[in-house]
């Protein structure tokens, strides 16, 4: 058959086969690289799965919810944490932005409920002192209680007196309660002075108990309460404790609901008069 062809027209089969040859071997190698694509695709697709695949709605909420409130009183505690400059000694440090109350004319014996009104709002609770004094704390009539427990009188009777420590713990953390709060009060009592310190300086205010203005305190009027002698310590006084400037203490002073400076050493004496009473809440 090849006869009739001529030389020429072998020489063209032959370049055809040729030709036909390389293509099909050519084709054979891309449709073997081809079948590797898929592999590399399903591995991308898998890696961009995996970084990308969303929480389930359901439990993503749920843990949300359970944390939300702990995580924003935190943050308002976190928030508080006092920053120091570098060159700021030990001697010189404050507790910033911390508003302080007055407690007149509403509350004409309650400086240690203002007190605690005070360092509650600082933590981000928006709280009233009047509503702190009618529903939180629990009181009794002048000279059937202990003072220790139970404050004695009214805040809002000009005739009462006051209360100590532990009654301020047991009011803050019955609101603290009611308001489903992680945060606690609690009572720091016989801490030396100068360590008290330690927590104003790490943007925990302190509230302590001292005297009015400093003044020199005296063992005053006497009640019988179930067979047991009470004696009030006057002229009794509450304020908080922000921190300290040289020799200065510094002090959101209900009475006068200003921030206050105190000589530092006065107002340790007068805060063991009074038995070192000290509450924090943390």
């Amino acid at each position: 058959m090849y006869k009739g062809l001529g030389l020429l027209g072998i020489a063209f089969m032959i370049c055809g086969g040729i030709l036909i040859g390389t293509y099909i071997h050519n084709t054979s190698i891309n449709d073997s690289n081809i079948d590797k694509v898929p592999s590399v695709t399903v591995k991308v697709s898998r890696l961009t799965t995996m970084e990308t695949k969303p929480s389930t709605p359901g439990k993503t909420q749920e843990t949300l919810s359970k944390s939300t409130k702990e995580t924003k009183e935190t943050n308002h505690a976190t928030e508080k944490q006092t920053k120091f400059s570098e060159n700021e000694s030990e001697n010189n440090k404050l507790i910033n932005s911390f508003k302080a109350l007055c407690q007149y004319p509403e509350l004409p014996t309650g400086c240690e409920i203002t007190s605690l009104t005070m360092v509650l709002n600082y933590y981000g609770f928006d709280v009233d002192k009047c509503d702190l004094s009618d529903n939180y704390l629990d009181k009794g009539k002048v000279g059937t209680v202990d003072f220790r427990m139970i404050f004695e009188g009214d805040p809002r009777d000009k005739d009462s007196y006051g209360c100590y420590a532990p009654v301020i713990v047991n009011t803050a953390n019955k609101f603290l309660r009611s308001q489903s709060s992680s945060l606690k009060a609690a009572e720091i009592t016989d801490t030396e002075f100068e360590d008290l310190f330690e927590y104003t300086n790490k943007g925990v205010p302190v509230m302590v108990w001292c005297t009015y203005e400093l003044a020199q305190g005296h063992f005053s009027v006497t009640w019988n309460v179930d067979g047991q002698d009470m004696t009030w310590y006057t002229p009794e006084h509450c304020m908080v404790l922000l921190g300290q400037k040289d020799d200065k203490a510094v002090t959101a002073d209900p009475a006068s609901g200003e921030i206050k400076e105190y000589d530092k050493e006065l107002l340790k004496t007068r805060y063991e008069e009074l038995f070192k009473q000290a509450v924090i809440i943390q």
